[in-house]
């Protein structure tokens, strides 16, 4: 799960007397006279951008799930603009309801941001498309060859055996179906169910054996008497 209600960081700023600001002065009893003239002209104008995710990454904070706002922001910022940058129509999709999931998340409590069974955002995070992960990635899309479900592709695990090289891996594993490597985090077989990657649920066993008994006895006997009776 994410994060939750926004304890806002307000700066308190004390109530400043007007007498004490820079051009101001306060005549307190008196009389006087004085002549002056002066025109000014100014014109200002100002909007302060909105900063995607302010109210996510100040829940997170508050409730102690990171340790620095602006660092957390710039990833937010980051990963819009990766999939902002994506030529894929697909990735065009992913800003407006990933947008919707982080304020969602940033009104939660710390108790629900942390705890991966609360579904208070259920709906936001169903209503993400399945190439999420790898719009915000920076990775793109995968090409066609990758037969694994494409929110698999650059989520952060290694995938192998899905027809096509996971960024992830870095170079590792192996993207032949059915075939595993220890170095992959997941691997999948032809028909994309997953399997075991260090190949010990495989096992092959055969045995021989011959015996052989032969056995010969020969017995020879040979006995006279002779007898005479008178």
């Amino acid at each position: 799960m994410l994060r939750t209600s926004l304890l806002a960081l307000v700066a308190v700023i004390p109530l400043v007397v007007i007498s004490q600001l820079p051009g101001c002065t306060v005549v307190a009893e008196g009389e006087g006279e004085g002549e002056g003239e002066g025109e000014g002209e100014g014109e200002g104008e100002g909007e302060g951008e909105e900063i995607v995710g302010i109210d996510y990454c100040r829940k997170l904070f508050s409730c102690q799930l990171t340790e620095d706002i602006q660092d957390c922001t710039v990833v937010v910022a980051a990963e819009l603009e990766n999939a902002a940058a994506d030529p894929a129509a697909v990735c065009d999709t992913v800003g407006a309801p990933y947008t919707a999931l982080l304020t969602c998340l940033g009104g939660l409590s710390c108790e629900a941001l942390d705890d991966p069974e609360d579904e208070s955002c259920a709906a936001q995070n169903e209503a993400l498309p399945v190439e999420t992960n790898a719009c915000l990635s920076g990775f793109g899309l995968p090409a066609a060859a990758w037969t694994c479900p494409v929110e698999y592709f650059g989520d952060g695990d290694c995938d192998c055996g899905c027809g096509f090289a996971d960024p992830v891996c870095e170079g590792e594993g192996t993207i032949e179906p059915g075939s595993v490597d220890e170095a992959c985090d997941f691997c999948f077989d032809a028909e994309g169910a997953d399997i075991d990657c260090s190949g010990a649920a495989e096992g092959e066993g055969e045995g021989e054996g011959e015996g052989e008994g032969e056995g010969e006895g020969e017995g020879e006997g040979e006995g006279e008497g002779e007898g005479e009776n008178g």
